[in-house]
């Protein structure tokens, strides 16, 4: 409760006085930026107030909190010494038994300087106390402060020096999300305080000394010097779950400078880095969203303008570091200790991953824009290439293989050579330059021979939209066999001068692992607007396709999902009598024991006229109901039917009329039947 008589005027024998007795301290939360507790219980009085106020009286706080952190129980006095013209202060904080904070001496609010004299005592002083004021940068506070301090200058403008240390000290840097354990020294001078030797350890005991000095005018207006030498320190530590334009774990030794106000940092680093750093580079954050552009793509060079648009628009979204007020200038020299992945397509698995040397430069402005320049050299990596289980290849990257940064992160340039090595059966490539009587009659040694072959992909230009191409390789192929040198030399000439033969013998590689004949299997050139997985699952369809020309097959890899096989799509059409019947499955195939996830959905089509203008169709189709699902994952619904339906062809509005206004006569005036015989009398 709250209890006071006021008596103003301007006899300075008048006093106000105000009693607390179990007030909470909670009554000012809805003016203050943070949460505080505690029961106030005491006695403050005030005289004089239309001339040289004078306050003075005794308080105390029980379980004082500032946002559930436990400060202590304060107690404070304060009277006026009307010989000294001052105020006597004395002021404590206990916590958990234990007086951490004593402070005590004299105001002189008549002086025009020196006003302060007071003697502050830390004594295992809690630095979490400071946490809520710093937490937009600084989390998971703690620690001890011991140290002697004197507190001198004005009311406005206080001075504090002394001498201090920091034991035990703990803290977590948010936007690194790393953990460290701290100590050192902590020394106080008239508008800085000073910092030698401050020692940071990581997760792993690695260490970084900081030295230098924080400047302020009064506690106010604080502004960093700061320089560290960091010794294979870790400097990172974040997931995807971060949201950032990179993230993993990052380990460093060189040189980090912190400078300028607290509101607007710039954190300088000159460092290279060390064994165990892990950095992966996503390329989107919603590779879900159509809109998106594909990240390893053939590009249709007539809707370049169109897709360079988009691309801006969904850049710009996706290219921002969620920090404000705080500037990154890091010179990074990248060693083959650092290991680097760059996802190109988490749903397909495409990642290009390895090790390599380079010189990086990241910045990040106030506004949180990241800008990347440099050069990575792959010196070894794979460019991993897979369908979930279905297919599943590695392609080494093989030197020369570079990714150049020009600024924005997302339209990096790329040179990548890779290759993926078998060794293979030549037998039909030996047919095709005339040496089938050897092979049927085993008589030439390479009938059974199995040769080193390269499948070569190279990656070259933006990131995400680079041109693809292929070739095969028998560098390694050390044969002396007349028939075999023949057979290789001719069927390099020929891929060489045909893209769609090559591409025919590529995938056959892959997928089934030995070379088509000439004028086998046949399948299309080169795809638009298509990653690799696309490009594969299409061309994969149209070689299963050629098996029966009555046969119409389309597979969907490219959107298989990881975790199940619901999106794996399969679409098979056979045509019987003729083309007058056509039966059509469609659909997902689940790795759920479910008949109708095999049998999906089906139709079959009979053409009642051999011009299809009248025809029938059956069906049946799943109907998934949500209500259902929730509690049965295979919950769904058949609907099955029939229908009768006539076509017509007309190339406008106007002649779809008119054929019904013929019809609609022919009705209202049927041929005369009165002559039959259709003689004259």
């Amino acid at each position: 409760s709250f209890n006071g008589e006021i008596a103003i005027a301007q006899d300075s024998a008048q006093t106000l006085s105000a009693s607390f007795q179990n007030v909470q301290v909670s009554n000012i939360n809805p003016l203050a930026n943070e949460a505080y507790t505690g029961l106030v219980n005491g006695e403050i009085k005030a005289q004089n107030l239309y001339y040289n106020p004078v306050i003075f009286g005794d308080l105390d706080i029980r379980e004082f909190r500032i946002n559930d952190f436990l400060v202590g129980d304060l107690d404070g006095r304060i009277s006026w010494n009307d010989f000294g013209e001052r105020f006597d202060i004395d002021f404590d904080v206990t916590r958990l038994g234990r007086n951490t904070i004593s402070m005590a001496g004299a105001y002189y609010p008549s002086r025009g300087e020196d006003q302060l004299n007071i003697d502050l005592n830390l004594n295992e002083a809690n630095i979490n106390i400071a946490e809520p004021y710093i937490d937009d940068y600084f989390s998971e506070l703690g620690g001890f402060i011991n140290g002697k301090y004197r507190i001198s200058g004005n009311i406005d403008s206080p001075i504090m020096r002394g001498q201090g240390a920091i034991q035990n000290g703990q803290m977590k840097i948010n936007y690194l999300n790393t953990k460290y354990q701290f100590k050192g020294d902590v020394d106080f001078q008239n508008e800085y305080i000073s910092l030698e030797n401050l020692q940071f350890l990581d997760a792993r005991n690695s260490e970084a000394l900081f030295s230098g000095r924080i400047s302020h005018r009064g506690f106010t207006d604080f502004r960093l010097d700061l320089i560290g030498q960091l010794n294979q320190f870790q400097t990172l530590d974040t997931n995807q779950d971060n949201g950032d334009a990179y993230y993993g774990a990052a380990y460093a030794t060189g040189q980090v400078t912190l400078t300028g106000e607290a509101s607007n940092l710039t954190i300088s680093a000159n460092v290279k880095t060390e064994a165990d750093t892990k950095i992966y580079i996503p390329i989107t954050e919603n590779t879900d969203n159509n809109d998106v552009p594909e990240y390893i793509t053939f590009v249709d060079r007539t809707l370049q303008d169109t897709t360079s648009n988009n691309e801006t628009t969904d850049l710009d979204e996706v290219n921002k570091i969620k920090i404000e007020g705080l500037k990154l200038d890091l010179d990074i020299e990248v060693t083959p200790d650092a290991y680097v992945e760059i996802i190109i397509d988490p749903k397909t698995g495409d990642i290009i991953r390895g090790r390599g040397d380079g010189q990086l430069r990241l910045l990040v402005d106030t506004e949180g824009d990241f800008q990347m320049t440099g050069d990575l050299d792959i010196t070894e990596g794979a460019y991993n290439f897979s369908l979930y289980n279905i297919i599943t290849k590695e392609f080494n990257i093989e030197q020369p293989s570079t990714i150049t940064w020009y600024g924005d992160p997302y339209a990096a340039i790329v040179d990548i050579k890779g290759s993926y090595k078998q060794n293979t059966s030549i037998a039909p490539l030996l047919e095709d330059a005339g040496f089938g009587e050897a092979l049927a009659d085993g008589s030439s040694q390479a009938t059974s021979r199995r040769v080193p072959t390269k499948v070569l992909l190279f990656l070259t230009g933006p990131m995400l939209s680079p041109e693809i191409s292929f070739d095969i390789d028998f560098s390694e192929a050390n044969v002396n066999d007349y028939s075999v040198t023949t057979a290789l030399n001719a069927f390099e000439t020929r891929i060489q001068s045909d893209e769609q033969e090559l591409n025919r013998q590529v995938l056959s590689l892959i997928v089934l692992n030995h070379f088509q004949a000439q004028g086998g299997l046949t399948v299309g050139g080169r795809s638009s607007t298509q990653n690799v997985s696309q490009l594969l699952s299409n061309q994969l369809s149209q070689l299963v396709a050629q098996l029966d020309e009555n046969l119409e097959v389309n597979f969907d890899l490219a959107d298989l999902d990881e975790n199940s096989f619901n999106t794996f799509r399969l679409r098979l059409s056979y045509t019987f009598l003729n083309g007058r019947l056509r039966v059509t499955r469609e659909g997902g195939i689940s790795n759920l024991v479910d008949i109708n996830s095999i049998a999906g959905d089906w139709t079959a089509e009979y053409l009642l006229t051999q011009d299809g203008k009248y025809k029938v169709r059956v069906y049946s189709q799943s109907n998934y109901d949500l209500g259902q699902q929730a509690i049965n994952q295979n919950a769904t619904n058949q609907t099955r039917g029939a229908s009768i339906s006539q076509t017509t062809s007309f190339n406008n509005l106007k002649e779809f009329f008119q054929g019904v206004n013929k019809k609609r006569q022919a009705r209202q005036n049927p041929p005369s039947t009165d002559n039959p015989g259709g003689g004259a009398n």
